[in-house]
């Protein structure tokens, strides 16, 4: 996992009214947890965006720089959590996690499906059912993701979490019979769409196929026109 630094500082005023107010100064509210405690941040949402963009959502190892009135703090963290907004999409606030980079750490790791499913052919609909992990590693070993290959599945069948590759280092905690990824039966409205949709191609066949022999059967006539034509001369 990568290892990022940056920099924010205690935040003096706090409650929603504060919040907005710093936001529009395009200035992220933020918090970091460790040792029963919490400590209010913000940063520079500019900044920030970069890491973010980075780590498409996932985790992230970040040396924090933090200042106070009385200089300034360093603390490794993992970026727990980045809210958005429902309406904007805009970040409106960020969790960060103190860690030691020698002792374990429990977190969540998303679940990313790869392939095409077999049964996908037959109409079968492949519905992901868990989309994270619960892990247990060394913050630095923490993967970005797992993947799990689901070509094999075929229509009524699923993939546990037993298929999960497994990663040297990592626990995953997640129980193995727990559904991960199925493929299930169409619906009667998918049959009906996919019917619907072999019908109008076959009718739309049928309607080009008479012009094509109408024309091929005329260009015959034509033909045996010019042989006669040919004799009588």
């Amino acid at each position: 996992m990568e290892v990022f630094k940056f920099g924010a500082k205690t935040r003096e005023k706090q409650g929603s009214s504060a919040s907005r107010r710093i936001r529009k100064e395009a200035i992220v509210p933020g918090i970091l947890y460790g040792n029963g405690n919490s400590l209010p941040l913000e940063f520079d949402l500019k900044e920030f965006k970069k890491i973010a963009k980075k780590v498409h959502g996932g985790h992230a190892i970040i040396n924090l720089a933090i200042k106070e009135k009385d200089g300034e703090i360093n603390k490794t963290t993992l970026l727990k959590d980045i809210q958005y907004d429902v309406v904007s999409d805009a970040i409106i606030h960020v969790d960060f996690q103190e860690i030691s980079l020698d002792k374990e750490i429990v977190t969540t790791v998303p679940i990313e499906l790869a392939g095409t499913p077999i049964g996908a052919k037959e109409g079968g609909v492949l519905e992901q059912v868990m989309r994270h992990l619960e892990i247990k590693a060394l913050p630095l070993k923490i993967p970005e993701k797992f993947m799990l290959d689901v070509t094999s599945l075929t229509i009524g069948h699923s993939i546990t979490v037993n298929s999960v590759t497994p990663i040297e280092g990592v626990t995953i905690l997640t129980s193995k019979d727990k559904t991960a990824a199925t493929l299930l039966v169409p619906t009667k409205e998918e049959v009906k769409a996919v019917t619907e949709e072999e019908t109008a191609t076959a009718t739309a066949t049928a309607k080009a196929e008479p012009e094509v022999i109408g024309k091929k059967e005329k260009e015959v006539e034509d033909k045996a026109a010019e042989g006669k034509d040919a004799g009588k001369k």
